[in-house]
């Protein structure tokens, strides 16, 4: 695939957001093809380095061909960490305040 030294100054790239000015590919549109020519969005090679993308210009996506890219995989993974962290604190905090809320209610009714 071909690559371009500079990315268009007046495009964003929708994969990361911004518009830095590095290496660029681009990603041709489907449906666009008119024999060897087609419409295409730029997007940052490094970017572009985690799939085989292409977009979707009916319904405003990019969509990657394949298995996910390791560091997507390895995000996931830290969430699904956190996720457990934070129900083991949720768990903990409630155990804590079933036990202050019986200790209050037994001096109320004492």
């Amino acid at each position: 695939m071909r690559t371009f030294k500079h990315f268009p100054k007046d495009e964003i790239c929708l994969l990361c957001g911004t518009n830095e000015d590095k290496e660029c590919i681009l990603i041709p549109i489907d449906r666009t093809s008119d024999g060897s020519i087609c419409e295409a969005i730029p997007v940052h090679a490094e970017c572009a380095r985690k799939g085989d993308l292409r977009y979707n210009s009916g319904a405003n996506i990019f969509y990657k061909v394949g298995v996910p890219c390791k560091e997507r995989v390895a995000e996931i993974a830290e969430l699904n960490r956190k996720n457990q962290k934070n129900k083991a604190r949720i768990h903990k905090i409630n155990s804590e305040l079933g036990k202050k809320s019986s200790v209050n209610k037994k001096r109320r009714v004492s």
